[in-house]
């Protein structure tokens, strides 16, 4: 972290330190101080201070003859314009007009500074007396100040704002105002009502006790509320809502609520009180236009019981100008009954200079194992536990003591006294163990960061990029435990996601990966280096655990140099000639299993044996593969009309390989001799030709694409090729069409174009010579649009709604045995936006399926069926629907089941489903069955038992209930999912059964405050566009006002 840190410091202060640099060289070589007049070499200070000195004294000057003009008489006025040259014609307030101009009397200057004052004081407050029944003033003395008492539906101005009261009293000598009876102050969209008001015309600071304030939409209701500064106010004791109703449905009750410039709110010790009660408390909490808001989850699950989870987020829209301060904050706080608990942290900053994201996690993690009792007597409900907490911690220990439960030494296991005690009953000991079973903690954590730092330089035409990850967890499961639930998206609003599927969280890698890219013209620089490490389950023979991260790849470094230059341009065709010039350097290290350490002193009871029963794990280097290669040549492109293209490519370069291998003391093994021996083969000189060609239109198009690399002088021969010329030699061809905005069509195959030894047998056929041919057809049909080009932008449409069929299909074809493979097809129903007498608005519906279908071998099929859909019944009433189901026992659909185990095909046997034939005998739960037979029996109207045979299982499903009230949504649902956890009698087994949860949740999406500043509104217009989903809007005018709304 301080690494980066430091990174990003110096590069962001390299542009002005040379920028310094050059001031001070052009300083240097100035001799004819031209560079002066542009206020580039330093003044005197001498002639500086005395410059200041003589421009006071003038402006003290000015002053006191201003004074003095106005006790001029009309004579003594008439006389100074004669003196002076100029006309006496006029009346006599254009006489003085002309003095006053003449002596330079009306400069603002004077007028509003005075030299003898502090410049930094600011200014007292103007207050104008607008209107009042009764006045009267008050003074003690004969001097100017006094105290004006006002009464009667007074109205006063206080600098920007408006004072409305029963009665006003100013002091003029204290400079204070004071207001009591229906107070009411209105400083813009901010109106305040109290009981009395104190106010200090020269710090322009106040306080109105008992008061009510609104700022639209939201009203704040405090025991005292205060000016501290500029459109900033305090309001101390007292709650804030954005509910109309006279008693408000819910508050945010705070023990200090501070109201900002930019409609921004920070509130400390903050409760979130509904119908009176009190229900979450948060200790701060800060809201923006640019995103804020919490969701509070809580439920009950099958293997986590009860569990509460909390996410706050908020923003900071001044952050966006910062260097290195993030925009956007989060925090989330989970407890589990059966889990743990957890905390983690968020933040990101997106910037024209530097975009980053840091996750931080930390957790307390009980670990569980199933429950023993399970499938007997909990028959999976959804209020009892499949798990449970006392685990398997290793042998029971018999301490010094004699017990069994204290801190003492341990002596022996309680498995090997009772041996020696008791050796009847040792044979009934499970595996010969006495199992020591309680809780165990352990700390988990998490850290994730990637950032991007970037510049540009317009007058070297250059730009430098670098891109940072690092990832470091203590355990893949991390964010599978921890991660499942609703969150806020990191955007520049506060939407928050549905529940993320749970599988896809177990983190199996990390990345550590740094990545600089530098540009100067058409040079191009690249440094990167990329560390990959994966989870290890490792534990030592003492049963201690030391699982963990380890390395398995190492690019340390790579470098990348290119450089790519325009020589000329073709007669004819135009187009511009390249010279290209590449240069790589590569240092790869594999790594093999981890290496456990050793004693260096054996065992007396074991003199041979060095293994260390608490051993510690380290990475194990296998081997370091050294890459150069470098490359220089031509390339263009040529286009013969509208129709015919041309992309020819020619270099010449060089490629050399090699590996170094650890020192073992031990001789070489035949993979590593054989990967020398391929290395070197790998390593030579070639010429390259890399030809595109492209004929046909959008509607058809035909490409083909021809590889091919000469080698020369390998440094070993490679025998398979015909002189070992062709490392590569092969053609692509393809046919493709994309005239439909949302369709593609493909077709794809490749013929090796080698040249084999003359005793190289059997030589490959013709149609071995292909690869396997790849159809592909994807495309979404808009049964309103048809095949007519869609519009540029969600602008330029004029309807908000959409209904039509998605399909992607992709056919795998083996051409030398001329035979298909497999078939991958998904089909979906997709339509939103539209209203129904009983609906007011589909927000989105998708209903489709996957069929991965393998041919010659149906029992590896893959079924799916997925139903995804948002809509709201009323403007404040909605239901989101999630379902997933899986064909659990694909080999059901065939006909390899029961006695019917062999496939037959056209009346022969094939071997292949022959040998793959699952044996079940005439178990009724595994007899064979269809789609359609599962899709009816799933639905119960084939009774109970017919509903526990089908092969079609729900895989993942979610129900949840949506109000809408205010600025608040809460969720009511059911979750269900199909977990696999350990089990049996010695933990070794698998127990798979469905998890279910009922959860309630709580989601304050935002606090809005008058007039939304830039930095939202170009947010919130970005995220709709090019975040969500397309055509999600319930109107046919302006998606995003829409959008705004919410």
């Amino acid at each position: 972290m301080i690494f980066l840190f430091s990174i990003l410091f110096w590069f962001s202060l390299a542009t002005p330190i040379v920028s310094q640099d050059n001031k001070k060289t052009q300083t240097e070589n100035d001799p004819s101080g031209m560079l002066k007049q542009f206020n580039l070499t330093p003044e005197n200070p001498n002639e500086k201070y005395q410059k200041e000195r003589d421009a006071l004294n003038n402006q003290a000057q000015k002053k006191i003859l201003k004074k003095t003009f106005d006790s001029l008489s009309d004579r003594e006025v008439d006389d100074y314009l004669k003196y002076m040259g100029m006309s006496t014609n006029g009346s006599t307030y254009t006489k003085r007009l002309r003095l006053r101009r003449a002596l330079d009397l009306d400069n603002k200057e004077i007028k509003e500074q005075n030299p003898f004052d502090d410049p930094k004081k600011k200014k007292g407050s103007k207050v104008v007396i607008e209107s009042a029944s009764e006045a009267e003033y008050l003074s003690v003395d004969k001097t100017k100040s006094g105290t004006v008492i006002l009464k009667g539906d007074v109205k006063v101005k206080l600098g920007d704002g408006i004072l409305r009261a029963d009665s006003v009293m100013i002091d003029s000598k204290r400079k204070e105002l004071y207001a009591e009876g229906g107070v009411d102050f209105n400083d813009g969209d901010l109106d305040i009502k109290g009981e009395k008001l104190i106010y200090d015309m020269d710090l322009q600071r106040g306080a109105i006790y008992n008061t009510k304030a609104s700022k639209y939409p939201s009203r704040f209701i405090g025991k005292k509320i205060k000016k501290i500064d500029e459109k900033k106010y305090v309001l101390d004791m007292g709650y804030f809502t954005t509910c109309a109703a006279e008693v408000p449905h819910y508050s945010l009750r705070a023990k200090k609520i501070i109201v900002q410039e930019g409609n921004n709110i920070l509130a400390t010790n903050v409760w979130l009180n509904i119908g009176g009660t009190n229900l979450f408390w948060v200790p701060l909490y800060y809201a923006t236009n640019l995103g804020s808001g919490w969701v509070v989850q809580a439920g009950r699950s099958n293997y986590q019981g009860l569990f509460v989870q909390g996410h706050y987020q908020w923003s900071d829209p001044m952050s966006a100008l910062s260097l290195l301060m993030p925009i956007g904050r989060q925090i989330k706080i989970d407890y589990y009954e059966k889990t743990g608990q957890a905390v983690q942290f968020s933040f990101w900053k997106m910037s024209p200079w530097l975009n980053y994201n840091l996750d931080l996690g930390f957790a307390n993690y009980k670990q569980y194992q199933a429950n023993l009792g399970y499938g007997t007597k909990l028959q999976n409900k959804l209020f009892e536990s499949p798990v449970t907490n006392q685990v398997d911690r290793g042998n029971l220990c018999l301490k010094a003591d004699g017990r069994v439960d204290s801190n003492a030494k341990c002596i022996m296991p309680a498995a090997d006294f009772i041996q020696q005690n008791y050796p009847s009953l040792y044979p009934y000991l499970p595996n010969g163990r006495v199992v020591d079973y309680g809780s165990i903690n352990q700390p988990w954590h998490k850290v994730d960061f990637l950032a991007n730092a970037k510049s540009r330089n317009v007058e070297k035409d250059g730009t430098r990029n670098i891109q940072m990850k690092f990832e470091k967890y203590s355990t893949p499961t991390f964010d599978y435990e921890f991660g499942y639930k609703y969150q806020f998206n990191n955007t520049l609003r506060s939407f928050y996601t549905r529940r993320a599927r749970r599988l896809p969280l177990i983190k199996q890698t990390q990345d550590w990966r740094f990545d600089y890219t530098e540009t100067r013209g058409d040079l191009t620089v690249n440094l990167f280096a990329e560390r990959r490490l994966l989870y290890n389950i490792l534990k030592s023979s003492s049963g201690s655990t030391r699982s963990d991260f380890f390395p398995i790849i190492d690019t340390l470094p790579r470098a990348t140099i290119k450089n790519s230059t325009e020589i000329t341009r073709l007669p004819y065709f135009e187009s511009p000639l390249y010279w290209d010039m590449n240069l790589i350097y590569s240092v790869t290290r594999y790594y093999t299993s981890p290496r456990a350490s050793q004693l260096k002193i054996p065992a007396p009871q074991y003199p041979t044996d060095l293994s260390d029963p608490w051993a510690t794990y380290s990475p194990n280097l296998l081997r370091t593969q050294y890459l150069t290669n470098g490359e220089t040549g031509f390339r263009t492109n040529m286009n013969f009309g509208n129709y015919v293209a041309f992309q020819p490519l020619l270099y010449y370069g060089a490629l050399k390989q090699s590996q170094d291998l650890p020192s073992t003391g031990s001789t070489i093994s035949p993979s590593d001799l054989s990967r020398d021996r391929d290395l070197k083969r790998n390593s030579y000189e070639y010429v390259k030709s890399y030809d595109k060609l492209s004929f046909g239109t959008p509607l058809l198009l035909f490409t083909a694409d021809y590889r091919r690399m000469y080698a020369i002088k390998r440094e070993l021969p490679e025998k398979t090729i015909y002189k070992g010329r062709d490392a590569q030699h092969e053609i692509e061809f393809a046919i493709t069409s994309n005239h439909f905005e949302e369709f593609e069509f493909s077709l794809r195959n490749i013929r090796d174009l080698r040249q084999f030894a003359n005793d190289y047998n059997p030589q490959p056929t013709g149609a071995e010579r292909w690869y396997f041919t790849i159809f592909r057809i994807s495309g979404f049909y808009d049964f309103y649009d048809g095949f007519v080009k869609k519009r540029e932008t969600l602008l330029e449409r004029k309807r908000s709604f959409y209904s039509g069929i998605f399909m992607n299909n992709d056919l795998v074809y083996h051409t030398p045995k001329k035979t298909f493979l497999y078939n991958n097809l998904t089909l979906a129903y997709k339509m939103g936006g539209f209203s129904l007498p009983f609906v007011k608005i589909f927000k989105a519906f998708e209903l489709g399926g996957s069929w991965y279908h393998v041919y010659r071998a149906a029992f590896l099929d893959n079924y799916r069926i997925y139903l995804q859909t948002d809509f709201q019944l009323t403007r404040n009433h909605g239901f989101e629907i999630d379902l997933d189901s899986r064909v659990t026992q694909p080999w059901r659909y065939t006909n390899q089941v029961g006695n019917a185990q062999l496939f037959q095909s056209n009346g022969t046997l094939d071997p292949l489903a022959a040998s793959n034939a699952y044996l079940l005998g005439n178990d009724p739960v595994y007899q064979r069955t269809s789609f359609i037979d599962d899709i009816v029996n799933g639905t119960g109207l084939g009774g109970t038992s017919e509903k526990q045979k089908t092969a079609l299982n729900i895989n993942r499903l979610l129900l949840v209930y949506k109000m809408n009230l205010h600025n608040f949504e809460y969720r009511f649902g059911y979750a269900m999912e199909l977990r696999s956890i350990q089990g049996g009698l010695s933990f070794d087994n698998q127990i798979t059964f469905y998890n279910q949860s009922l959860f309630f949740t709580i989601s304050l999406i935002n606090i809005n405050l008058g007039d939304e500043n830039s930095f939202s509104r170009l947010g919130r217009t970005r995220l709709y566009r090019f975040r969500k989903k397309p055509l999600t809007a319930t109107t046919s005018t302006s998606s995003i006002s829409v959008e705004d709304k919410k």
